[in-house]
């Protein structure tokens, strides 16, 4: 069946192939659109929204929803994995605080000498390291977060233009 041409009067009319719409371009009374490899393809100008090959359309559908659900579950997991390690950078921080503050004991840093000193350098660079994985780690989880969320939006949109271009396909 020939990909699926549609229009408005603002706009180029725009055909369903392969997954996506791509401009639909006009000899005489056909329609058709140029692939990649500059190929001509001519398309049916009264197939709106694929209502003459719906079984194929609706695969098409089913294909894009399957792979924005495997997006959202990658985002996802990058998530739990930015969560994991904000839990690990609080552990790592908390550990060395108190190492620190049991050496320092209240003291500023160039009141200690010696082995005092560079052991209490040593934990306050690990604290410093262990905030900064504190941060990229509350950064990473809101952006995977949202990423994994616009996936969903995606998705939904996608879920409803194949409700409309069921309905449509049934006239």
């Amino acid at each position: 069946m020939a990909p699926n041409v549609t229009s408005s009067n603002r706009e180029m009319p725009k055909v369903w192939y392969n997954g996506h719409y791509l401009p639909a371009k006009q000899e005489g009374s056909k329609f058709y659109i140029e692939e990649v490899n500059g190929v001509k393809k001519e398309v049916d100008k009264n197939d709106l929204f694929g209502m003459n090959s719906w079984e194929k359309l609706n695969k098409s559908f089913n294909e894009q929803i399957g792979k924005h659900n495997n997006w959202i579950n990658h985002w996802q997991d990058l998530q739990k994995k930015a969560s994991e390690s904000y839990k690990n950078a609080v552990a790592t921080f908390k550990k060395f605080s108190e190492k620190y503050y049991k050496i320092t004991q209240g003291r500023n840093l160039n009141e200690l000498k010696g082995t005092e000193k560079n052991e209490a350098q040593e934990y306050y660079a690990n604290m410093t390291s262990a905030s900064a994985s504190k941060r990229r780690a509350v950064s990473n989880t809101i952006f995977y977060g949202y990423m994994a969320a616009a996936e969903a939006s995606y998705k939904l949109g996608i879920s409803n233009l194949q409700g409309i271009a069921k309905i449509m396909a049934q006239r």
